[in-house]
């Protein structure tokens, strides 16, 4: 959770303008929505109102998804390859080294890891937009949760690894 708020706090910072007007052009549309209910155009409302979400976000794709999911490989690869834990971790007494000895692992592992981990949450929206249809976000999102359990139940298994650190040969350790 410190991690995700660090990330998040300086994402939607940088964002903010972007963020501005993504919400000005949903309340355009969600207003030309309000007025088709009104005179009863609506039949075709909702798909009105979904295509301009989807064109809201298009337009502002870079700052809205490319550019959390950019903070969050920079904050995770550096945090993790320099004190071999991020603020979360280091709260918790806790470190990532690699598999094969008590050393940091090595930048490809940390890109495996952080890309297994958060990696299908990442490509939710990018991939449900593409196909613009609401359905396909909420399938995205179901799979991703399912992935995250998974990834995360996994660890409670005998060797004590999540999947994401099966896939870069890294473990959890308590700091000495």
């Amino acid at each position: 959770m410190i991690d995700s708020f660090i990330v998040g706090a300086g994402s939607w910072i940088i964002a903010l303008p972007a963020q501005r007007g993504f919400q000005e052009d949903l309340r355009a549309e969600q207003d030309r929505l309000l007025e088709r209910l009104a005179d009863g155009t609506a039949d075709t409302g909702l798909a009105t109102y979904w295509s301009g979400m989807v064109q809201a976000w298009t337009d502002r794709w870079v700052w809205l998804g490319l550019v959390p999911v950019l903070a969050a490989l920079a904050y995770h690869l550096v945090m993790l390859r320099t004190f071999s834990a991020t603020v979360g971790k280091r709260s918790l007494g806790l470190r990532v080294a690699s598999v094969s000895g008590d050393e940091r692992p090595s930048w490809s592992a940390l890109v495996r890891r952080v890309l297994a981990q958060f990696g299908p949450g990442w490509l939710v929206l990018p991939l449900g937009f593409a196909t613009g249809s609401a359905t396909a976000i909420a399938l995205l999102v179901a799979c991703v949760m399912a992935w995250q359990l998974l990834d995360h139940l996994w660890a409670a298994g005998n060797g004590r690894r999540a999947i994401h650190d099966l896939i870069a040969g890294t473990r959890v350790v308590r700091a000495t």
